[in-house]
């Protein structure tokens, strides 16, 4: 009685936050990381605006995957750029700089499979009425604040370019 309990408080605080509570997710029990399908333009909400992360992955010399990261605002600016690497084949982690150069954002991607979230949350469990076999997360900590804030990203396109590519294509011709 008392688990069922716990798993449904669960559902209900994580289905009801808009942004993904660090503690909602079962960090430790990541799938292995889907290095062919992370490439591309991914979308998350903060503080009721639309972001954009690109990912491009990388092989360096010695044959180790690593992300080339962007962060732009709802505008399509760019707002930290930097490198992640993989940890423990099931993570992903790296450091962003700001525009002036600065370190600013420590960066973690997750990637957690629905059944991993069914286990720990109960059948029912789906953030934002969205299902999805895997369910990809951005831990982004900042330098400045220390504060640390957590999202699921939402896939937008296989290329990393692409959302900011068309915005500005549809701000020329006056869309």
């Amino acid at each position: 009685m008392m688990k069922w309990m716990l798993r449904l408080l669960f559902v209900v605080l994580f289905v009801v936050s808009a942004k993904a509570d660090p503690d909602s997710w079962p960090f430790g029990s990541e799938m292995p990381f889907p290095w062919r399908g992370i490439q591309g333009t991914w979308a998350f909400t903060k503080d009721q605006k639309s972001m954009y992360m690109t990912f491009k992955v990388i092989k360096s010399s010695m044959g180790f995957n690593q992300l080339d990261m962007n962060l732009y605002d709802d505008d399509c600016r760019v707002l930290a750029k930097g490198r992640g690497f993989e940890v423990d084949g099931n993570w992903v982690k790296g450091l962003m700089t700001n525009q002036n150069g600065a370190a600013d954002l420590a960066v973690s991607v997750h990637v957690f499979s629905d059944a991993t979230m069914k286990d720990m949350y109960g059948e029912s469990w789906h953030p934002e009425g969205k299902r999805s076999n895997t369910y990809t997360v951005i831990n982004l900590t900042s330098y400045i604040t220390n504060k640390t804030e957590v999202f699921q990203l939402e896939k937008k396109s296989y290329s990393p370019n692409t959302i900011c590519t068309q915005k500005k294509k549809n701000e020329r011709l006056g869309y």
